[in-house]
């Protein structure tokens, strides 16, 4: 016998022999489980390495080969299952060994489980895989039913659901040796004939085997099941039990069944998965506890891997094999990691009704954290396995102009996102009562949590490596070691320094030094040097040397004035992953690259915007997260259709889009346009900037929203001048976001809502510059010259008044005073005045303007913006003026010496920057100096009379009064209780027969009508 039949023997015996020993010996019966598994799991892996080098490993016992013996087959797939089964139920089984108080029966029968599943795996006929599906049938029914009598009628439907399946299957698997007297896959796959006894064969065993897989609508036994069974159980039903299910479904239908999928039954299995989808994500709304979400959630995500039937058939069925088969991986280890984490959170609370959950004690923190990769890999976030898999289904639907099934994954990502992130807002909310949250879980519980939800982001960062040929993976490394080295290292340090978060010492320097790296690197790394996707050349070090400063100093901040965010380290976490992403998209060389980091930056920021946990930061929090979820879907849309049109393994470029896809470059525009602030899509930015630390509200509207400016740049630069009829839409937009953006800004009462608003008037002014360069050749460089400008004007300045107001906000004393005269320097600049930075960016946008053909009243309506900055930034510093602290608190030297610095940095590093450009020379001349003058002059004249006259006014939304009279609660209410009336009715055994019989009269219909 060779090592790779060892290997089989192993994995089929051991568990046995296993259960055996922890029936006779029930105290033994943790360490045989665990110490099973790792063996299990150690032999899986030899015989996947088996597998990969020398391919499909065979084993026949005693001998005799099919049709008569038992032969057991491993193949990739095969391989990769027993690896993943054996992976996560090494991880449960530590995870209940340390969890403690076991029933003595458990270990017996969670081994038989691990016997069935590997049975399963390795069998390669039909009736051996039945008696594999009933091995694991009747060791989950004894698994579920140790929770107590809460969990016994759980058990009871699981029990006689499994049964029902087994025996529609089992009558499929009867008339199929009878019609063919084989049942070994590889034989029937021979014989096997499209013909009406086989298509009602085929019938029974697809009905059966949706059955056991839980497959809309024949999910009625999986929520309760899953979700009362105690935590690993549900962990192994939910992560490899199902799998298992759709595994012998993909297996058997892409195998000897495949003849069948010529008739209409992919696109009735693709509609059952469609079905799953927004059912099971609409049911996972409605719960109210924890386990029950995810529960449901199963539900709904076995809808996207019911996905590959109907794409799969087509010529891009292999990208849509790849994604399915992904996406299970993905599912299987996030899924696990959710129910170890909400374990945890049910031992230290006593519950998971989610109204009594809250903000999470220290020992819980890792727990959460691990729930919330999950999520993320679960809702298709990058890196994730998750995304990965979404992206590849969609390429493969938009090959074959599949709009319908591309809808219905975009549908089911941002239902998906919708449901996990109520999970995730739970944990933001304060406490509510005491509870027994004294009682921590095990560290280790929350750490094997954890190492799956990162198993879960690993499988899409290393799964694309092994499905693409070497051969078509091009990694472009120029530039001397030294700067490569530096470059590397600028990207890493900001997930190194993650590493040091758990010391609560670190967090003083952590912060503060995690961007110096990349400021070393914008000063230093010398244009054109690539590292793979990643590198350096102009636009990089420009972004990069605001982005790198305005962190750096507001990482101080955050860990020294105020009440230090940047110590606790779940906003140290967020910061340093808000961070790492955005320096990633700064130096990303093309678009997927640039997406991965955007979608890190962003979501990582939602946990500085609630930090402080109040009610106004949660409810700007989901604001933010449900607008930025619609962008990230545009942006995933329009990359996966560039990536259908070009060479596997090929990223799309930033040149791409413009002149091939004009779908995908509208879908991009939307997307940078959410991260702006343009207007029509800004409601998030005067809600989340105000609410978060001055710290993460200087580097979310100093840096952060820049990226949409970033990427519009990179994408639209190549087509500079030959789009006019779009520029002068994009002019006209940005014109009304600047206006706009003035407009409410004035009338705001809060210092930082005032700020919140400017920044969205200023990326008006980025937007119409980005306008000015589509409509003709002449005025692009110029547009793209002011565009920088800006965004080192406004970065530095707007980072400046932030983080001045926070000085103010806490602290007084004698130096308050010189803070408050300070912040006029940075507001002027904003407001163009002469001789600040903002003088010359005021300069180079006139420059721009006057080369286009809007030159006409482009430039009157600049001059207009530029009053309305004054009125704006004039309204900032009355606000400031007027909330003073009433404490005599003296101000920490340290904080206020770094703000000084930053505001004279502020000041001159724009100047320093540009010193080589025409608007440098343009801004100190006589009619530049009288044009920044005059528009401030007049805006200073006007806050003056509105002073006189008592103020500003104040502008009174009109959105709560008109919710009243909509009254939203009563057109939805009625809604939401004829779903859950009619999910309940769905689980009613007389509904339950129906349903069976309907789909699979279905079934029938489909395979036997091309054939009667």
């Amino acid at each position: 016998m060779t090592a790779a039949d060892w290997a089989m023997v192993v994995l089929a015996c051991l568990p046995l022999a296993a259960a055996v020993g922890a029936f006779i010996a029930p105290r033994l019966g943790a360490a045989l489980g665990v110490s099973s598994g790792l063996v299990m799991l150690l032999a899986a892996l030899m015989l996947a390495a088996r597998v990969m080098s020398d391919g499909t490993a065979q084993h026949e016992l005693a001998g005799w080969g099919a049709p008569l013996g038992i032969v057991w087959v491993v193949d990739g797939l095969a391989a990769l299952m027993l690896v993943l089964a054996a992976g996560i139920a090494t991880l449960c089984a530590a995870f209940r060994a340390f969890e403690g108080g076991q029933a003595p029966l458990f270990w017996p029968l969670w081994l038989f489980l691990l016997a069935g599943l590997n049975a399963l795996f390795l069998s390669a006929d039909l009736f051996n895989l039945f008696v594999a599906l009933e091995v694991l049938t009747l060791a989950a029914v004894g698994l579920i039913a140790l929770a107590g009598e809460n969990a016994l009628g759980a058990a009871w439907r699981y029990l006689l659901a499994m049964v029902l399946g087994s025996s529609i299957y089992l009558m499929g698997v009867a008339l199929l040796y009878g019609q063919y007297g084989v049942l070994d896959l590889a034989l029937l796959g021979e014989r096997i004939a499209v013909d009406p006894v086989t298509a009602v064969a085929v019938t029974f065993v697809t009905v059966g085997l949706l059955l056991k897989s839980a497959v809309f609508p024949l999910h009625f036994w999986l929520p309760k099941a899953h979700g009362r069974a105690p935590t690993v159980v549900s962990a192994a039903l939910s992560a490899i039990v199902i799998a298992a299910s759709y595994y012998l479904l993909i297996r058997l239908w892409f195998g000897p069944l495949s003849g069948f999928l010529a008739t209409g039954a992919a696109p009735l299995l693709g509609a059952l998965g469609a079905g799953a989808l927004l059912w099971g994500g609409a049911q996972a709304l409605l719960q109210r506890r924890l386990k029950m979400l995810i529960a449901y959630s199963t539900v709904s995500q076995i809808g996207f891997g019911m996905l590959v039937f109907p794409l799969a058939a087509t010529a891009s069925g292999t990208l849509a094999w790849s994604g399915a088969v992904l996406l299970m991986v993905a599912h299987s280890l996030a899924k696990a990691a959710l129910f170890l984490g909400a374990g945890c959170v049910i031992k230290a609370r006593g519950s998971d009704a989610m109204s009594e959950l809250g903000t999470p004690q220290r020992g819980l923190r890792t727990a959460w954290i691990a729930m919330a990769i999950a999520c993320a890999s679960l809702i298709g976030l990058p890196p994730t396995g998750g995304f990965t898999g979404k992206l590849w289904l969609l390429q493969a639907a938009i090959a074959e102009q599949a709009w319908v099934w591309v809808v219905i994954i975009l549908t089911g990502t941002l239902l998906t996102a919708a449901y996990l992130f109520r999970m995730i807002d739970v944990a933001a909310r304060p406490r509510c009562g005491s509870g027994p949250d004294d009682a921590r879980p095990p560290v280790f519980l929350a750490c094997a949590a954890l190492g799956l939800a990162v198993g879960a982001v690993l499988a899409g960062i290393a799964w694309p490596a092994v499905q693409v040929s070497p051969g078509a993976i091009t990694a472009t490394v120029t530039g001397h070691a030294s700067t490569l080295a530096l470059l590397g290292f600028a990207l890493a340090a900001p997930w190194l320094c993650m590493l040091a978060v758990p010391r609560q010492r670190a967090l003083g320097w952590v912060l503060p030094l995690a961007p110096v790296p990349a400021l070393l690197s914008a000063m230093f790394t010398p244009e054109a040097v690539h590292l793979g996707s990643v590198g350096v050349d102009a636009v990089t070090r420009l972004f990069l040397i605001v982005a790198a400063t305005l962190w750096s100093v507001a990482g101080w901040f955050a860990v020294q004035s105020g009440d230090r965010p940047g110590r606790h380290p779940v906003f140290a976490l967020a910061w340093l992953a808000a961070l790492a992403g955005n320096l990633t998209l700064i130096h990303a060389q093309d678009l997927l690259t640039f997406y991965v980091g955007m979608a890190l930056m962003t979501f990582a920021s939602y946990g500085l915007i609630i930090h402080s946990r109040q009610q106004a930061a949660r409810a700007a929090g989901r604001v933010y997260v449900a607008m930025m979820m619609l962008g990230e879907v545009a942006m995933m849309l329009a990359i996966a259709m560039l990536m259908a049109h070009s060479a596997p393994g090929t990223p799309p470029g930033f040149a791409a889009p413009v002149a091939t896809a004009p779908l995908a470059v509208a879908l991009l525009a939307f997307g940078f346009a959410m991260k702006l602030g343009v207007f029509g899509v800004h409601a998030w930015l005067p809600l989340a900037h105000p609410v978060a630390p001055v710290a993460a509200s200087a580097v979310l509207s100093g840096v952060m929203i820049k990226a949409g400016a970033l990427g519009w740049w990179r994408i639209s630069e190549p087509a500079a001048g030959q789009f006019p009829e779009p520029g002068v839409l994009l002019v006209v937009l940005g014109l009304l976001t600047a206006l706009y953006g003035a407009a409410r800004g004035v009338m705001a009462l809060a210092a930082k809502t005032v700020l919140a608003w400017s920044s969205v008037s200023q990326m008006g002014l980025m937007v119409i510059m980005a306008g000015v360069a589509l409509t003709h050749t002449d005025a692009a460089p110029a547009a793209y010259t002011a565009m920088a400008a800006l965004v080192m004007h406004h970065g530095l300045n707007k980072g400046a008044l932030f983080l001045g107001a926070g000085l103010l906000d806490a602290d007084s004393g004698p130096q308050q005073r010189l803070v408050w005269r300070a912040l006029w320097l940075p507001a002027l600049a904003l407001a163009g005045a002469p001789l600040t930075s903002g003088a010359l960016s005021k300069a180079a946008l006139d420059g721009a303007a006057d080369l286009s053909p809007l030159a006409g009243w482009l430039s009157p309506a600049l001059y207009l913006a530029a009053v309305a900055t004054t009125l704006l930034m004039m309204r900032f510093l009355w606000c400031t003026r007027a909330t003073q602290p009433g404490h005599d608190k003296p101000m920490a030297r340290a904080p206020l010496l770094l703000w000084l610095t930053l505001v004279v940095a502020a000041t001159l590093l724009p100047w320093t920057w540009f010193r080589g450009e025409d608007a440098f020379h343009e801004a100190w001349t006589l009619s530049a100096l009288t044009g920044a003058a005059w528009p401030v002059l007049l805006g200073l004249g006007i806050a003056a009379l509105a002073l006189r006259g008592g103020g500003p006014p104040q502008l009174r939304s009109p959105l709560p009064a008109l919710t009243a009279r909509l009254n939203l609660t009563a057109w939805t209410a009625p809604t939401v209780l004829g779903i859950s009336n009619l999910e309940r009715g769905m689980q009613l055994w007389s509904v339950v027969g129906r349903l069976i019989f309907v789909v699979t009269g279905l079934f029938l219909a489909v395979l036997l009508t091309p054939l009667l």
